[in-house]
């Protein structure tokens, strides 16, 4: 598979995106399986490399394509070799340190971590939601 600047998987639109997906409990190297096909599926190559991280499936018997509910349906996708090529994407990229930021304000007297804050909107409407939003790091 040759590799242009975008990181294009045509074969990812296959993926179901599952909860508690099995090509994940599957994995033998306790990988995120779900978590760098979801990266790949909204086109987020960096965050899948991230993910990836040490990552080795050249030995692999890829358990997490047999376990692919889309392989029930039609045709598993392609994981093993989408993660190789991932990581043959990555290597090449030039990597760049990033400078840690200070996001942290005051707002009438409070201070907070950064300016993301809750509001009564879609974001708040949950406790999940809520919860979610705090491990994002919103305040």
């Amino acid at each position: 598979m040759q590799l242009s600047l975008t990181y294009d998987v045509p074969e990812i639109d296959l993926c179901l995106l599952c909860l508690d997906a099995p090509c994940t409990a599957s994995c033998p190297q306790h990988a995120s399986v779900d978590r760098i096909l979801r990266s790949l599926y909204f086109a987020n190559p960096s965050g899948a490399g991230r993910a990836l991280g040490s990552l080795d499936c050249t030995s692999c018997g890829a358990p997490c394509e047999q376990a692919c509910i889309a392989g029930k349906l039609g045709r598993p996708i392609s994981i093993r070799n989408d993660f190789l090529a991932l990581r043959d994407y990555v290597s090449a990229q030039p990597q760049h340190q990033i400078e840690e930021v200070d996001l942290s304000c005051d707002i009438c007297g409070v201070p907070l971590e950064n300016p993301f804050l809750l509001s009564s909107s879609v974001v708040a409407s949950t406790y999940d939601l809520c919860a979610r939003a705090f491990e994002a790091g919103w305040a």
